[in-house]
């Protein structure tokens, strides 16, 4: 059995490996070790809380009162806190007093038509004189300027009647849409009035108020932190030249700086556009392994498994020298190699667990 001189368990920006490598009496030479070989991506990585919001308000105004705390659990619609609205209870006022002049409008249609039913009853009645005094006329009864008369009254109370219905016709068309304005109006004001009761977009847990009472708000800025109030999720930025190789489902170990072990997760999304920014594309994973309680926003460390192969005969990835050379105690042999990582390399063809290789100078 050989003897032993070293065991590791590392965490690197991109690998994991578990191995032992032989010494010799002679501690410039090594032997190539049979073991696992991972090789894996590096993420820089954050803990968020499932389904984690970053809630902004839909208007702009100072910020009066918070009606929950950091910690609180809260349901879809309570309300989180409450904007100074003095001009969007103006306008509400201003929308319900339009609608209160738009309906005393129709004090007027009333007015109108009694006027329209008067009208009507003198129309008819100087339609019935003029009618009468033509037959008379006919018959020779009565002058000339007696029948003009009437038919002057007559043709007077018809022309105020069709007057008064013309206005009266105006009057209930812009009555009308008088009403309709002002009833969008006041159901926009009402809508932007409760636009400064700032509510809650989901079920969970109130991770962080950011703003402060008497700061402005804005659709540009967080006012809430929200988020599932138990299950957790690794957020991890992976480099545009790696995001090829990550699918869902593989599995991912997590170092967290605030815990001395590390967890095992599993990708779950990958989000498929890019940030021009980092260059980076951001994945998603869900912890399969129990962890310690968790809070937003911790950093981590991650790397994704690419593959594991059992019974891989390896060096030093430091051992090896340009154009896959490496120097044995018989001289530099080119050697073929296969997968690496950023601590081992694969060797196909070329050394076996007996051969003695020493480390560059």
């Amino acid at each position: 059995m050989r003897k032993l001189c070293i065991m590791k368990r590392l965490l690197t920006p991109l690998s994991f490996i578990v191995g032992l490598y032989a010494c010799k009496n002679n501690s410039n030479y090594i032997q190539p070790q049979t073991k696992e070989l991972i090789t894996s991506v590096y993420a820089s990585s954050k803990i968020l809380a499932n389904n984690q919001f970053a809630q902004r308000a839909e208007i702009t105004g100072k910020l009066i009162e918070y009606k929950v705390k950091e910690g609180d659990v809260v349901r879809k619609g309570d309300i989180i806190a409450i904007v100074e609205n003095t001009n969007s209870s103006l306008n509400q006022l201003n929308a319900e007093s339009q609608l209160k002049n738009a309906l005393n409008s129709t004090k007027q249609l009333e007015e109108l038509s009694f006027q329209v039913k008067s009208l009507e009853n003198q129309r008819d009645f100087d339609k019935q004189n003029f009618d009468r005094q033509q037959t008379l006329y006919g018959q020779g009864v009565g002058s000339k300027s007696q029948l003009e008369m009437a038919k002057l009254k007559f043709t007077t109370s018809e022309n105020s009647l069709n007057a008064t219905k013309q206005k009266m016709n105006l009057l209930q068309s812009q009555t009308a849409t008088n009403i309709n304005i002002a009833k969008n109006n006041r159901l926009l004001a009402k809508k932007a009035n409760e636009n400064y009761t700032l509510r809650s977009n989901l079920n969970g847990k109130v991770y962080s108020l950011p703003s402060k009472i008497g700061e402005l708000v804005s659709p540009q800025q967080v006012f809430a932190v929200l988020g599932d109030v138990k299950t957790f999720i690794v957020e991890m930025e992976i480099d545009e030249s790696d995001i090829t190789r990550i699918k869902v489902g593989q599995e991912v170990v997590v170092k967290m700086d605030a815990f001395s072990s590390t967890y095992n997760a599993q990708i779950t999304k990958i989000l498929p556009a890019m940030d021009e920014k980092t260059q980076t594309f951001k994945v998603e994973a869900e912890f399969t392994t129990q962890t310690p309680t968790l809070y937003p926003g911790l950093t981590a460390e991650s790397n994704i498994i690419i593959s594991k192969r059992d019974q891989v005969l390896t060096i030093p990835l430091t051992y090896l020298l340009e154009g896959d050379f490496v120097e044995t105690d018989k001289g530099k042999i080119k050697v073929q190699v296969g997968a690496k990582n950023m601590t081992i390399a694969e060797i196909k063809s070329g050394l076996t667990e007996k051969s003695k290789i020493k480390r560059p100078e």
